[in-house]
């Protein structure tokens, strides 16, 4: 057997939450109740940002106590990982008290981001400036054979202007544009807010 802290790992910790005098919920429900709200979580599909992201102490606070678990996005750490999205839990009420607090602020701290600012971050995680390309066609074709050489000198004839480095990026885009596609539906958490 195998111990940590006195504990066997793998054991059930039971325990009590109390939430300032109101209910209280073993330690175990934890992942499937808010601790907050006493209310079920739900499952989400929402956007995984990579960067530092620093937030102002007051939203820090309210996210604290107000709305812990309304995970509109996930932060992913400094360094970009290959994950853009990811299933998560999430409590409604929480939700709905993030957005409120938001409103009341003036601000969209912590909402999820809208479909332009969506599109703009997966182009920048796929490497793809914002530059209008020209594509023909064939690439498209190209690229699904594995023609990657014939693809980029394509798309230099193209684009002359474009370096061939950008151009090399931009069809690793394109390649898994499909990805990109699929997680554009997945997401349920898109700001339609202005």
């Amino acid at each position: 057997m195998k111990y940590f802290l006195g504990l066997q790992i793998g054991s059930t910790i039971e325990g009590v939450i109390t939430n300032r005098g109101r209910e209280t919920m073993l330690i175990r429900d934890s992942e499937t109740h808010c601790a907050l709200h006493s209310t079920p979580l739900l499952q989400d599909v929402v956007l995984i940002k990579y960067g530092l992201y620093r937030y102002e102490s007051e939203y820090r606070t309210a996210h604290n106590t107000l709305f812990p678990k309304s995970h509109f996005y996930m932060l992913g750490g400094c360094m970009r990982g290959e994950a853009l999205w990811r299933t998560v839990r999430y409590c409604p009420e929480c939700r709905a008290q993030h957005l409120e607090w938001c409103t009341m602020h003036a601000c969209t701290t912590g909402l999820p981001p809208t479909r332009m600012e969506l599109e703009s971050l997966f182009k920048r995680h796929f490497g793809q400036k914002n530059y209008e390309y020209t594509t023909p066609p064939e690439v498209h074709r190209l690229l699904l054979e594995g023609g990657d050489v014939r693809a980029i000198k394509m798309l230099k004839t193209a684009n002359p202007d474009v370096e061939i480095a950008d151009l090399r990026l931009y069809a690793t885009y394109l390649r898994k544009k499909a990805a990109y596609e699929k997680a554009l539906l997945e997401i349920n958490s898109i700001r339609t807010l202005p």
